[in-house]
């Protein structure tokens, strides 16, 4: 994720990265005017992975979020390997880490409504 990130160049938009990967446009952003709830996450991870920081917050902030728990499970899975002790084999580390996704994409929605909401580029106004 990381690396094709880094790979990636990020729209300035805050969404429409995912087409440089052959991907269609968001069906539910243009039939509705609104977000989906991982509307700008692949500019969020590719924002983050350039080192810009407030447009992967504007785009997707579970996006951003997301990021640093991927880098932080990486620089663990290394520290396992070159350790040869089992960090990453505690039941409770993926119960937070599937609470943190299950709770973080619509927190990251919500935040993107709220934002698109303040700023008047949503439909709404």
């Amino acid at each position: 994720m990381i690396l094709v990130g880094a790979w990636l160049t990020p729209h300035e938009s805050g969404a429409g990265t995912h087409q440089e990967l052959g991907l269609p446009t968001c069906d539910f952003m243009a039939r509705t005017g609104w977000p989906c709830p991982s509307c700008g996450m692949t500019t969020s991870v590719s924002a983050m992975a350039h080192g810009r920081w407030r447009l992967a917050l504007q785009a997707q902030p579970f996006g951003a979020a997301l990021f640093l728990a991927a880098a932080a499970l990486g620089t663990a899975g290394l520290a396992q390997l070159l350790s040869r002790r089992n960090l990453l084999a505690r039941p409770r580390l993926w119960l937070w880490l599937g609470i943190f996704v299950l709770a973080g994409l619509p927190t990251g929605w919500a935040l993107k409504l709220l934002t698109g909401w303040m700023d008047g580029s949503l439909p709404w106004r």
